[in-house]
C-alpha cells in the first residue's frame, strides 16, 4: 500500500494543506526528530501495549522499558511516572467508550496504518491513525496528543484519518473525531460529522494535495510555519516581515486595526532576526567572513547545583548552620565552599554536585580595525612605528595605551 518510508502528505503534518509549496522545499532539508517528538513516540509505544493487554495498568509500566528495537530509538523508553498518568486518561477514555458503542463487538484498532489517498487516486497520503473505533455504523478516530500545544478537534489530521477509515468501514454513517490531550485542561475534545460532511472536507484536501503536484506551488505563510524546516528561508514570509519593518508608522500613531496587524507580525519578525544571526554565525563558523561581526568568547557562567535539593540535603548533614544553608534552600556553590567549618571530605562532596559553567562563544560587533582602519593607505613601514614614531615625546603610559583610551568603546 505504500510505496515509500514516509508519506509525502503524511496525514499528521497539517502543513501542506495551507502551503503547498512546503512540500518542495521542505524535501532540501534532512528530516529530524526532537527530544519532544521523541518521547512523544514513547508515549504512544506505551498506548498501544495497554490496548493490546486490557486490565494492564499504565502505572505497572513505570520505572520499566518498552520499544525495544523501535526503528525511532532501539535502546526503548523508561517510562516515567507522569508520562504512565497521562496515558491511563487516555486508556481509560477509551475503554469507556468501547463500552458505550458495542462492548466486546466494538472493532479496536491501534497504530493502525489508514490510507485516505486511495478514494482519490493517489499513493502518497496516507498515515497511522492512534486509535479506530468502529461499531455498526459509528466510526470513531482518536489522536493522542502528548505535548502542550493547543490541537483543535477539527485538525485535518482527523479528517484524513476519517477517510481512511470509512474506505475501510463502507456502512459508517457518523464519524466522530476526538483529540485527547492530558496537558491540557480540557483534554478530551470531539466533534461528529455525518460520512457525507465528512466527505466535503476530505475533498478540499484532496484539492489542496493536487496543488502540490504543481513545481511552482506557492509558498503561503501562516499560523502553520511554527514547525516548518523551511521557515528560517521562506521567501514571502520574510518579505511580510521586511515589508512591516520598513512600515513609517509609529505605535502611538497606529489605529487599532494597524495595531492587531503589527502583533500578527511580531512573530515573524522575532524569526526574521533569528534566522539573520543563525545564518551569520554559521558562515562565521565554517570560516567565513562577514563585515564587523566575530564570534567572541564571553565570560564563564558561574558554579550552579546540579541538584539544589541533594545539595541542600548534603549541608544540612554536616550540621552546617541554618544561616549559612537557608531554611528551604541551598545557598550559592561558591559561597557554600566559603566556608570555614568544612572539611576536606565535605568539599569534595560537595563538587560532585557542582557543574562549573563553560565560557560562552557569543556572536559580536567588532572594532577590529587594522592600520589601514585607522590611518588610510600607509606603508608597512608606518604600519608598524613605535608611539613614539607617531605621536612624539609622550610618557610612558600614553604609549601603552590600550585601544579603547585612544579610540574609545570598540571591542578588541
Amino acid at each position: 500500500m505504500k510505496p515509500m518510508d514516509h508519506a509525502r502528505l503524511s496525514c499528521s503534518d497539517t502543513r501542506w494543506p495551507h502551503c503547498p509549496g512546503s512540500i518542495r522545499e521542505c524535501r532540501k532539508y534532512p528530516r529530524t526528530s526532537s527530544n519532544a517528538a521523541l518521547q512523544g513516540t514513547g508515549t504512544h509505544e506505551l498506548l498501544k501495549v495497554l490496548l493490546e493487554n486490557p486490565g494492564i495498568l499504565a502505572i505497572d509500566y513505570v520505572d520499566k522499558c518498552i520499544g525495544l528495537g523501535h526503528e525511532d530509538k532501539p535502546e526503548g523508553w523508561i517510562i516515567g511516572s507522569e508520562q504512565a498518568n497521562r496515558v491511563q486518561v487516555a486508556v481509560d477514555y477509551i475503554n469507556s467508550r468501547i463500552r458505550n458503542m458495542g462492548g466486546r463487538d466494538t472493532i479496536v484498532e491501534s497504530e493502525i496504518l489508514t490510507n485516505p489517498g486511495k478514494k482519490y487516486g493517489r499513493n502518497d497520503w496516507w498515515g497511522t491513525c492512534d486509535v479506530s473505533l468502529y461499531f455498526g455504523d459509528n466510526l470513531e478516530v482518536i489522536d493522542y496528543k502528548d505535548g502542550f500545544t493547543y490541537v483543535n478537534e477539527n485538525t485535518s489530521q482527523l479528517v484524513s484519518y476519517a477517510v481512511g477509515q470509512v474506505l475501510k468501514y463502507p456502512k459508517t454513517k457518523r464519524v466522530i473525531k476526538t483529540i485527547i490531550q492530558p496537558k491540557n485542561k480540557a483534554c478530551v475534545r470531539q466533534v461528529m460529522h455525518t460520512v457525507e460532511q465528512n466527505n466535503v472536507l476530505g475533498q478540499q484536501l484532496a484539492n489542496a494535495a493536487y496543488l502540490t503536484d504543481n513545481p511552482n506551488a506557492p509558498l503561503i505563510p501562516g499560523d502553520h510555519c511554527k514547525w516548518c524546516n523551511h521557515i528560517d528561508n521562506c521567501t514571502p514570509r520574510n518579505e511580510l516581515a521586511t515589508n512591516f519593518i520598513k512600515s513609517p508608522v509609529n505605535p502611538v500613531d497606529m489605529t487599532p486595526q494597524q495595531l492587531s496587524e503589527a502583533n500578527d507580525a511580531i512573530p515573524l519578525v522575532k524569526n526574521l532576526i533569528e534566522a539573520v544571526e543563525k545564518e551569520t554565525e554559521d558562515r562565521i563558523n565554517s570560516g567565513h567572513t562577514v563585515p564587523g561581526y566575530a564570534m567572541v568568547s564571553g565570560r564563564k557562567s558561574g558554579p550552579k547545583w546540579s541538584d539544589a535539593k541533594a545539595a541542600l540535603r548534603r549541608l544540612a548533614s554536616f550540621k552546617i548552620k541554618i544561616a549559612d544553608r537557608t531554611s528551604n534552600k541551598a545557598i550559592t556553590p561558591t559561597k557554600a565552599l566559603q566556608i570555614e567549618s568544612l572539611t576536606e571530605p565535605q568539599i569534595a562532596s560537595l563538587e560532585k554536585l557542582i557543574i562549573r559553567g563553560e565560557r560562552t562563544v557569543t556572536l559580536r560587533k567588532v572594532a577590529r580595525a587594522t592600520a589601514k582602519d585607522l590611518f588610510g593607505d600607509v606603508t608597512e613601514e608606518v604600519a608598524r612605528a613605535t608611539a613614539k614614531d607617531l605621536f612624539g615625546d609622550v610618557t610612558e603610559k600614553v604609549a601603552r595605551a590600550t585601544a579603547k583610551d585612544l579610540f574609545g568603546d570598540v571591542v578588541e
